[in-house]
C-alpha cells in the first residue's frame, strides 16, 4: 500500500514539473489552435521567464495594438520553417505580420543575462536590455570607461562569446535634480503659473501613464554617477513584447475632471 501511494506522488510529481515545459512545445498542437497572434504570444509568454521558439527573433506591435502583432523570425531556414508553423497555429493568418532579423531572441536574452552580472562591478556599465527591434543587446557605458581596459576586455570576452549581437554607446550618467517650488523665485507661497502649468502636465502623465507606448525593451538598471542604480522608464512609437503583454491587460484611464481645481486650491493656500 504504502508503495503504491509513494508511486502516486512520484508520478504527480513528474507531471507538475513536466507542465512549464510543455506550455513552449507547440509542435503538438492542432492547426488554427490559437484565434490569433495575440494569442499565441500570450503561450509563449505563460512560462517564467518567458520561453520563445529558437526561430522568434522578437515580438512587437506596430500600431499600439494586439492586432496585428509583428513575429520577427530568424534568417535562415529554422525561420522560414517557424514561419509556416505559426500560420499553421494560427487560425486568423491577417494578425501577424512577419519581418526577419538575424539573431534569435534566445540568444540575445541569454547574452543580456550573462552580461547583467557585471553591472555591480567597477567596469562603467550603466544601462542593459534587449532591444527587440533591432535585434541587438543594447549596452550603455559611462563615458569616463571609454578607455578603462578591463572594460574593453569584457567587450571582447562577450564579442567572442556571442558574436556581434552588441551595441555599445556611451554616456555621461544620469543625473536627477530636485527644487523647492515655493522657493523657486525667493518668496514662499507663491507659484507662477508655468509652475501651475507644469503640474498639470505632470498630474495629466500620471493618469495616462499605463497607456504610454515604449518605443523598445526598456534598459534592466541604469547607474548614476554616484553610484546608485536606478530602472528609467523609455516613450516611443512602438512596444516590445513584454509591454505589448502589459497593454493587453490594462485598460486606459483618464485623468481626474477635478485634477486642475485640486492643484489650484493647493496652489490658494
Amino acid at each position: 500500500m504504502k508503495k503504491g501511494i509513494v508511486l502516486i506522488m512520484v508520478v504527480i510529481f513528474c507531471i507538475s514539473t513536466a507542465l512549464p515545459i510543455g506550455a513552449t512545445d507547440s509542435t503538438s498542437l492542432p492547426d488554427g489552435h490559437f484565434a490569433t497572434a495575440e494569442a499565441l504570444f500570450q503561450y509563449w509568454e505563460s512560462t517564467y521567464p518567458p520561453q520563445y521558439p529558437d526561430y522568434i527573433s522578437g515580438v512587437w506591435t506596430e500600431n499600439g495594438t494586439a492586432y496585428p502583432l509583428t513575429f520577427a523570425v530568424t534568417d535562415d531556414a529554422a525561420g522560414r520553417e517557424g514561419k509556416k508553423e505559426v500560420l499553421r497555429l494560427l487560425a486568423d493568418d491577417d494578425s501577424v505580420i512577419f519581418v526577419e532579423r538575424e539573431f534569435s531572441r534566445n540568444l540575445l536574452w541569454s547574452a543580456m543575462e550573462d552580461l547583467s552580472q557585471y553591472l555591480t562591478q567597477d567596469l562603467g556599465l550603466c544601462g542593459l536590455g534587449v532591444y527587440d527591434m533591432e535585434n541587438r543587446v543594447g549596452v550603455e557605458i559611462l563615458q569616463s570607461y571609454a578607455k578603462h581596459e578591463p572594460t574593453l576586455e569584457l567587450l571582447r570576452e562577450m564579442r567572442a562569446r556571442y558574436g556581434d549581437v552588441f551595441t555599445v554607446t556611451y554616456t555621461d550618467g544620469y543625473t536627477t535634480y530636485t527644487l523647492d517650488i515655493s522657493d523657486a523665485h525667493g518668496k514662499r507661497g507663491e507659484m507662477p503659473w508655468t509652475w501651475l502649468g507644469t503640474l498639470l502636465g505632470i498630474g495629466l502623465l500620471a493618469a495616462t501613464g499605463a497607456v504610454a507606448i515604449g518605443y523598445r525593451r526598456h534598459v534592466l538598471v541604469m547607474q548614476t554617477p554616484t553610484g546608485e542604480v536606478e530602472a528609467p522608464a523609455g516613450a516611443g512609437k512602438k512596444l516590445s513584447c513584454r509591454q505589448v503583454k502589459r497593454v493587453l491587460k490594462e485598460s486606459e484611464i483618464a485623468p481626474d475632471p477635478g485634477l486642475e481645481e485640486k492643484i489650484r486650491a493647493k496652489v490658494d493656500r
